[in-house]
């Protein structure tokens, strides 16, 4: 998952909104790596993109605990997203910036999210949602994550949309607070219920 200037200003926002926990443990989707259309501050850069990435959410976040599951990252956990994760523990914020519309079995990938995400913690999703033709399996409409909150009794507490250049590809943002310790529930429509 890249971490782009979309990603810098909603965790600038969030941090402003006093939604990022102190010292979390963290959990990514997709190891993020730094995507270049924004200078990283000088106490981050490093040569590899994911490093400098890894540092940057040290810096914003000041975690206490970080894994991420990543077919193509580095040091992180090769799990396949499209089947149940061997992990047991929960972490305070589970990040979803770029990963989910790579896996074709969304109901385990967003039940991975629900599962590894502790009671009162955040789950924080950047999804494509116009345009990025061929980016990966899936576009997200803002309803998806409306119904999916529905669903699991999920506090919405933030939501941006953001547009890539000039272009047609635009991102949605939002982030959940779990409210409690509910089996992972698939959500229906809600126009249709």
């Amino acid at each position: 998952m890249a971490l782009s200037r979309a990603d810098v200003e909603m965790w600038r926002d969030l941090g402003e909104r006093g939604l990022i926990p102190p010292r979390p443990r963290v959990l990514e989707i997709g190891q993020a790596n730094w995507f270049g259309d924004i200078e990283a501050p000088e106490d981050c850069r490093h040569e590899s993109p994911f490093v400098t990435a890894r540092r940057w959410y040290q810096k914003v976040l000041g975690f206490s605990k970080v894994e991420s599951i990543d077919m193509h990252g580095e040091h992180s956990l090769r799990y396949d997203l499209n089947e149940p994760v061997p992990l047991t523990e929960v972490f305070d914020i589970v990040i979803n910036t770029g990963t989910a519309e790579h896996v074709f079995d969304q109901r385990q990938v967003f039940e991975t999210v629900h599962d590894r995400c502790a009671v009162g913690g955040l789950m924080v999703h950047g999804s494509p949602w116009q345009g990025w033709n061929d980016h990966g399996f899936y576009n997200y409409q803002p309803c998806f994550f409306k119904d999916l909150a529905g669903a699991n009794d999920y506090e919405m507490l933030y939501a941006m949309a953001w547009r890539f250049g000039a272009g047609v590809d635009v991102m949605h943002y939002v982030a959940m607070r779990k409210s409690r310790d509910l089996p992972f529930r698939i959500p229906r429509q809600g126009k249709y219920q």
